[in-house]
């Protein structure tokens, strides 16, 4: 990751289910590039989604990168059943400054448009 930074490398991608974060973490911290000059997105896994399980993967995920908040952070994937709850979570955690923006991967035009319909954020 460091070489990485190095080499100009300003857009770091990490999830939870990639298994990356602490590596990333550390690589940033080595680097020595001040945190305002990366864009940083990470993503919940699946197996998280919903209030209680989501939120203390995000908080995990902050702790392994060392950082005090992302630049972008997505839901993965959309879940049956899961995915308005799921959203709710990244708005409040977007209200709370630790998201500068909130969003999706990996969603269909349906899942999509189910949750324009619903999301305030």
């Amino acid at each position: 990751m460091r070489w990485a930074i190095e080499a100009g490398y300003r857009h770091i991608d990490t999830a939870g289910a990639y298994g990356n974060e602490k590596s990333v973490g550390l690589g940033i911290q080595q680097s020595g590039i001040e945190r305002k000059k990366l864009f940083r997105d990470d993503k919940t896994a699946v197996g998280r989604y919903g209030p209680g399980e989501q939120m203390k993967g995000f908080e995990n995920s902050l702790k392994l990168l060392q950082l005090d908040y992302v630049d972008l952070y997505m839901l993965h994937w959309p879940k049956e059943g899961k995915t308005l709850d799921s959203w709710k979570v990244l708005e409040d955690i977007y209200k709370s400054g630790r998201a500068k923006a909130i969003g999706v991967c990996n969603f269909t035009e349906r899942h999509f448009t189910e949750l324009f319909l619903h999301a305030k954020n």
